[in-house]
């Protein structure tokens, strides 16, 4: 399981909390600085048929919830004063379907066929500055930019 500054990112598939191995990435780029960035992904090669999917953070303090999506990106950053977790996920791919919730992402998988694997992303930071450094983790957490890196 993975542990942000905020909490830990639980993973559902068909309501069943499922374990998985979070994969450790470069914190660093020229687009950002974050202090925690890692790739979740979902082989879907042996599944069939239809399925839900939730990637949520386990958090239960106040924060502000936000959907800061972008290019063939689907966003939810939750912060907590200084402390800032993005999630994300590619958009605009045949045979997903999106969706946000108020702890994260749903999706909607109704061929597994179609789709070999999903990758999300999540990144996190305690900002020193957040009026310059919000974006950081929108950056980190794009799983369209990980091929690039």
């Amino acid at each position: 399981m993975l542990q942000t500054n905020l909490g830990q990112i639980d993973l559902f598939i068909n309501d069943l909390e499922v374990e998985y191995e979070p994969i450790p990435l470069t914190t660093s780029w020229n687009a950002f600085v974050v202090d925690g960035r890692y790739k979740i992904v979902i082989d879907l090669k042996k599944i069939s048929g239809s399925i839900e999917i939730y990637c949520t953070l386990n958090i239960s303090d106040k924060f502000e919830y936000l959907v800061d999506s972008g290019e063939n990106l689907l966003l939810v950053s939750f912060i907590q004063e200084r402390d800032i977790v993005s999630i994300g996920v590619e958009d605009e791919v045949d045979g997903i379907y999106l969706e946000t919730t108020d702890q994260g992402i749903k999706l909607l998988i109704h061929e597994c066929e179609k789709v070999e694997a999903l990758i999300i992303g999540v990144a996190w930071k305690t900002m020193t500055n957040p009026s310059n450094e919000i974006t950081d983790t929108w950056f980190a957490a794009d799983p369209t930019l990980f091929k690039e890196l």
